[in-house]
């Protein structure tokens, strides 16, 4: 029943009940990673209330027009590349075959650190956002790959389980899932 009433509730704040959850069962972590859909203010302050401000953010975040501000001047994520291509503050990274700029900044009030990636053949900006101002690139960059690596595992899974399981509710799909997942 409980998993029915979640179908009609916000995804942003599902994502935020769900880790306060985790996190008083025991859970231990020290960051929450996600993709552009949650990067979001709300989501962001919600998770830095969550132990205390230990629980930090690394996350994609789209390059629209929301604004950072830098140094008393809100800016948005375009204005920040063109500053930086212009004044050569472009650093590149062997590692990750690409060219990055770092930047700290405020967010609706939420100290970040950003992170603008451009990798090898890309065309355009990435732009990587971090409550854990101290954080460095390359353990940034680290974290995120996580995120990824997860996506990747549970898309080939879904694959190759989707064809094994028809069933008709929400509620008979996740045991099913759950035993496929543990013992496939």
């Amino acid at each position: 029943e409980m998993r029915k009433q979640e179908l009609d509730e916000k995804k942003t704040d599902m994502i935020v009940k769900m880790i306060k959850r985790a996190s008083k069962r025991g859970l231990n972590a020290s960051y929450v990673l996600m993709d552009s859909w949650f990067t979001c203010e709300e989501v962001i302050k919600s998770i830095r209330k969550i132990k205390r401000g230990a629980l930090h953010v690394v996350g994609i975040c789209k390059m629209d027009k929301r604004k950072f501000n830098i140094d008393g001047k809100e800016l948005n994520s375009a204005t920040i590349v063109k500053m930086h291509e212009i004044r050569s503050k472009i650093k590149c990274s062997k590692k990750y075959k690409s060219q990055y700029i770092v930047v700290n900044a405020v967010y609706k009030g939420i100290p970040v650190k950003l992170f603008y990636v451009k990798y090898k053949r890309a065309k355009t900006w990435t732009l990587i956002l971090s409550t854990d101002t101290s954080i460095s690139f390359n353990r940034a960059m680290e974290i995120y790959q996580i995120r990824w690596t997860i996506e990747v595992l549970f898309y080939a899974k879904q694959i190759v389980m989707q064809s094994r399981t028809k069933k008709a509710s929400v509620n008979q799909s996740i045991p099913s899932f759950t035993l496929q997942y543990h013992f496939a």
